[in-house]
């Protein structure tokens, strides 16, 4: 049997090749460049594999007077369900930046 043990926090799992430690450094979702640049309204509208819930969430940060935020500072605020499909959506039309 072998036993994987996970580099960034040192858990150690029988029965997966991976760790799946919520707390682990190694799970975090890295912001991709393009998320860093571009607005949020772009994001939405922009991306085709952008589902319908994410969709109002992005567009939920426009404020009615000023300006629109880059996907940067809202990053934090989204899921990490919300954040594997904006990546998906990226990555399916941008394969090359993820």
């Amino acid at each position: 049997m072998n036993v994987f043990i996970c580099q960034h926090c040192g858990r150690e799992y029988d029965d997966n090749t991976v760790c799946t430690a919520d707390d682990c450094p190694g799970n975090e979702i890295v912001m991709p460049t393009l998320v860093e640049v571009w607005s949020v309204d772009s994001l939405a509208e922009c991306l085709d594999g952008v589902g319908e819930s994410l969709y109002g969430k992005l567009w939920s940060f426009v404020p009615a007077d000023g300006e629109t935020p880059k996907g940067k500072a809202v990053w934090n605020e989204l899921t990490d369900d919300e954040k594997r499909e904006l990546l998906e959506a990226i990555s399916q039309e941008y394969p090359d930046l993820i």
